[in-house]
């Protein structure tokens, strides 16, 4: 039986490629956030996004306290089908230059992602409350 491997890390790229990849195809769109850890939820927007839009780039961002290394995130991330290309904090800090100046269109999830952080973080203390508990 053939193997239906992906190698997701080729979805990783660097900033100029992906800027170069979003303006060559009307209809795509760069989507930042932090995706730390990567949940459920974010699978949701995302598929959300797509469904307005041909192609979805991620730019991630490093939160102020991570939980996962940027690597991880993005090899995570990579591995979703309705995410075209990722592209590392690492890469966007070093050109110096931002999405916005790039006239790209741009969805910002950051705040979101705090809030679904908060979110995560509340559930897990209450179920861990709930278990000592008993």
């Amino acid at each position: 039986m053939p193997s239906c491997r992906l190698d997701t890390r080729k979805k990783i790229v660097s900033l100029e490629q992906a800027v170069r990849a979003i303006r060559e195809h009307p209809g795509w769109v760069a989507v930042t956030g932090y995706f730390d850890p990567l949940t459920a939820e974010h699978s949701r927007r995302l598929r959300e996004i797509r469904t307005g839009h041909s192609g979805i780039v991620v730019f991630l961002s490093d939160p102020p306290d991570p939980v996962l290394s940027a690597r991880a995130r993005a090899e995570l991330i990579a591995a979703l089908a309705m995410v075209d290309y990722v592209v590392l904090p690492q890469e966007r800090a070093s050109s110096g230059s931002s999405l916005l100046d790039a006239g790209l269109p741009v969805l910002r999830e950051e705040e979101a992602d705090e809030a679904r952080f908060k979110n995560l973080l509340r559930r897990v203390q209450e179920r861990h409350k709930t278990a000592l508990e008993r």
